[in-house]
């Protein structure tokens, strides 16, 4: 059976010969016969030289054959060997020769020990091999279940631990293998991308792995014929159960020991899988929960704010008392201001949903990075009236390969949270530079800069810089401002100055501008 399952490794071969006992007729017959030979073979060596040696030193040639036919057959052929040679050594070496009497009693002496030599060395020789053959197995075995767990370490989803459990399994065993996993309701199913087995055998796993609880079915699994049904076993409890059809019911201990080994550590990896998967589950059920408490914390705070303004202000403008026409004004331009406000909050919502679905196509053109600066100022004129702005951009800058309009929002996001956190009458500086491969722009303010260890955090989604802050916002705008530059393949990040205030940069990656075609002359 071990032959089978390892390949056709002679060694193995010879460990299953050695453990089942078998004694095959024919091979016994040809084991006899190779005994017979080589005796005889030794035999007439030693009637060439009984002339020249004593008796005594022939018997170790036939010691040496006794040893050599037990390496090669086992211990059964050196027995053998050890009755075959003390019966040819007493026939034609000692005198009279071709006649089992003998002329000196003393010889019968010399008989019983070469015979009780000649077993013990057998015996010891057969033992020896033995075990040489069992370290041989076991190394091999070592190996594979290495490289069993080895890739199922690997192995990220059930799905792909099936799949390289299966693929492992069939080069230990030559032999039908099929896994079946557990789901929640206790019912088994193959993973994806393996073969299914047929609905009799996955009946009858089935049958095998709801035993499991009640202990009928132990560890070890079930036998019927030369089916064999092992559960994968885990810290946390079975996981599924391993179907393995096989072409003999005989086995042997060492080969039940490999298949139990092969059968828990898939089972092990079953249940990591599945532990990761449900950790993965929880924490984006906590992001999401998360998630939803802050945008309901910013529609109800950020948006109720800007509405119940609006609706003052509307009922004032509605009220039969006549009102001064510099305080209507005023009222008109709150109101207008306010619901410009909740327009951003609204875009910036929409925004991201759009980005985190995928639903936003980068539209990227050749652009020069003066007019998208331009276009941001322009945007956000009203908001930056009260900032000294300053441009650093060097005349020769080359031009840039992205979408206009999203980076142009990235830039009015950068500038619209610098005018809300610096103070009034501070400078804001922007400037931009080349690097090998990469365009880096910069917004750069003097207001208080960025709490220790957010510089990361600013950029989640509804974080705010302060717990508890009195600016307007929901916290959205740096996190689409991430979200948009992770589409162009570039890094945005943000860091705090020495002399106050803080630095938001974007790079974006630079291709080699396309060269302007020279007109004709004469146009």
């Amino acid at each position: 059976m071990l032959a089978r399952l390892f390949g056709t490794a002679d060694l193995t071969l010879e460990v299953h010969r050695q453990a089942s006992q078998s004694g095959a007729p024919s091979e016994s017959i040809f084991q006899l016969g190779c005994v017979i030979a080589a005796c005889a073979a030794t035999t007439l060596g030693a009637v060439v030289l009984r002339g020249v040696l004593d008796p005594v030193n022939l018997v170790m040639i036939y010691l040496l054959t006794v040893v050599l036919l037990t390496i090669r057959f086992g211990r059964a052929a050196g027995v053998m060997a050890s009755f075959v040679a003390v019966l040819a050594f007493d026939v034609f070496l000692i005198p009279p020769y071709n006649s089992l009497t003998v002329a000196d009693t003393e010889y019968v002496f010399t008989f019983m020990i070469m015979l009780v030599v000649s077993l013990i060395v057998s015996t010891l020789t057969a033992s020896l091999r033995q075990q040489f053959f069992l370290s041989h197995t076991r190394e091999r075995t070592t190996q594979a279940l290495f490289g069993l767990s080895q890739a199922l370490s690997g192995a990220a989803t059930r799905d792909d631990v099936g799949q390289t459990g299966i693929r492992h399994l069939r080069l230990l065993f030559p032999c039908d293998a099929y896994l079946l996993f557990c789901d929640q309701q206790g019912m088994l199913h193959p993973p994806a991308g393996v073969a299914r087995p047929g609905t009799e055998l996955q009946a009858a796993a089935q049958r095998v792995f709801d035993c499991l609880p009640s202990g009928k079915v132990g560890n070890h699994g079930i036998h019927v014929g030369n089916v064999g049904y092992l559960p994968l076993q885990a810290p946390g409890g079975a996981q599924g159960v391993l179907i393995l059809s096989m072409q003999s019911s005989d086995t042997t201990a060492e080969h039940e020991r490999m298949i139990q080994t092969a059968a828990a550590q898939i089972g092990i990896a079953a249940e990591r899988a599945q532990l990761v998967d449900e950790a993965r589950n929880r924490q984006l059920a906590i992001e999401s929960e998360r998630l939803r408490n802050s945008l309901l914390s910013a529609i109800s705070h950020d948006l109720r704010t800007p509405l119940t303004a609006i609706a003052g202000m509307a009922g004032s403008l509605t009220e039969p008392i006549p009102l001064p026409d510099s305080l209507r004004s005023d009222l008109l331009q709150a109101i207008q201001s306010n619901a410009l406000r909740m327009n951003a909050m609204v875009q910036n919502l929409l925004d991201m949903a759009k980005l985190q679905t995928g639903q936003v196509v980068l539209r990227s053109d050749w652009q020069m990075v003066e007019e998208l600066v331009g276009g941001a100022l322009a945007h956000l004129g009203s908001a930056l009236c009260h900032f000294q702005v300053d441009i650093d951009i060097p005349p020769a800058l080359p031009l840039a390969r992205f979408d206009a309009i999203l980076i142009e929002r990235v830039l009015c996001n950068l500038l619209d949270n610098c005018a809300k956190y610096a103070a009034e009458g501070k400078y804001i500086r922007i400037t931009a530079r080349t690097e090998p491969g990469m365009l880096l722009v910069a917004v750069q303010d003097r207001g208080p800069g960025l709490p220790t260890g957010l510089e990361w955090e600013v950029f989640e989604k509804f974080a705010r810089g302060q717990a508890e802050s009195t600016t307007s916002g929901a916290g959205l705008g740096l996190s689409i401002c991430r979200a948009i530059i992770d589409a162009h393949h570039g890094r945005i990040w943000a860091e705090s100055l020495p002399e106050g205030g803080s630095r938001f940069t974007f790079s974006l990656p630079m291709a080699p501008a396309p060269q302007l075609e020279e007109a004709p002359d004469g146009l």
